[in-house]
């Protein structure tokens, strides 16, 4: 149990922001009107693929590269699955150049969270071995 809340439940909930968000909300104009769309996909995109790199790899304790191919192919259907709801939301369209940003940001997501994952390897195993 004590998995499931650490790494599945957050990736769940996640996705079922996105998935409410792309059918009841039009999106942030704002941001939207800065940096156009596909770069918020990205970054939206990026956190999945981190939450579902921590679930595969951690929850379901998968070699890391696999846990790393499961987060893209997750990352890229669930854009694909997104995209397909937005044509349910009247004021949105579905578009498929919006599922490569997804996979792009699932990628760099997913991307930085290894880099960073052993990066801070790096830094803290050489302090705990010198204590």
């Amino acid at each position: 149990m004590h998995k499931f809340i650490r790494y599945w439940l957050p990736l769940l909930v996640y996705a079922v922001c996105i998935l409410v968000a792309s059918l009841w909300l039009r999106g942030p104009a704002s941001l939207v009107k800065v940096f156009g769309d596909k770069p918020l996909h990205a970054l939206e995109y990026g956190l999945l693929a981190v939450l579902a790199l921590r679930a595969l790899g951690h929850g379901l304790n998968l070699e890391m590269r696999w846990a790393t191919i499961g987060s893209l192919v997750l990352v890229a259907g669930f854009g694909t699955i997104d995209e397909l709801v937005q044509s349910l939301n009247p004021a949105r369209s579905p578009d498929p150049l919006d599922v490569a940003a997804d996979a792009l940001g699932g990628l760099v997501g997913a991307a930085l969270y290894l880099l960073l994952k052993r990066l801070f390897r790096k830094v803290v195993k050489p302090a705990v071995q010198s204590d």
